[in-house]
């Protein structure tokens, strides 16, 4: 089984192209688990309410836990995911301003070394991203700067974690050809 997140800010194109690279699976006849963080509707509420972001940190670690123990009795050739543990680091860690290194030790702890064979990090500029973006929560409500600095923790973790960054401000066809040609040479 093979484990494959998208990561992006929200309106980078993450929900389109890993729902489009799921159908490409299933095309070439493999088993395909979609799935998406936050994963448990209970939970998913609290997020969606306005919350403080060391409420929010604590609200996707119950979350993740639940989801992985879900993830690790899948019997599929891929698990594909839109969003994992790198969004907690990068949204409440870099952008909500907790402890990165704290963050990411209690992501490991929760993930239990369970981690993806492959992140695609869809890279798009802050305002370009949430100019995309249809939806504005207790999440996404935030500044210009705020993104600014998750965009910078994405690209810190990219760089730390050898995740494939795509160009996701090139058209959705392009985008999703990239993250082909990147699957390619790694499972072809």
């Amino acid at each position: 089984m093979k484990y494959i997140v998208f990561e992006g800010l929200d309106g980078s194109g993450k929900t389109t192209v890993s729902k489009m690279f799921v159908r490409y699976l299933s095309s070439k006849n493999y088993t395909v688990f979609y799935t998406r963080e936050p994963y448990t509707t209970e939970i998913e509420t609290l997020i969606r309410q306005n919350q403080t972001n060391k409420t929010l940190l604590f609200l996707f670690l119950a979350d993740r836990s639940i989801h992985i123990e879900k993830l690790k009795n899948q019997n599929v050739d891929f698990i594909v995911s839109d969003r994992s543990f790198y969004s907690t680091v990068a949204y409440q860690g870099y952008g909500g301003g907790i402890d990165i290194d704290f963050v990411i030790k209690l992501n490991e702890f929760v993930v239990d070394n369970f981690l993806p064979d492959v992140v695609f990090y869809l890279d798009c500029s802050p305002d370009i991203a949430l100019s995309r973006s249809k939806k504005l929560d207790a999440i996404e409500n935030k500044n210009l700067d705020f993104f600014e600095k998750v965009r910078q923790g994405y690209l810190d973790l990219a760089k730390k974690y050898n995740f494939f960054t795509i160009n996701a401000q090139d058209s959705l066809e392009n985008v999703f050809k990239n993250v082909i040609k990147c699957y390619e040479t790694i499972f072809v």
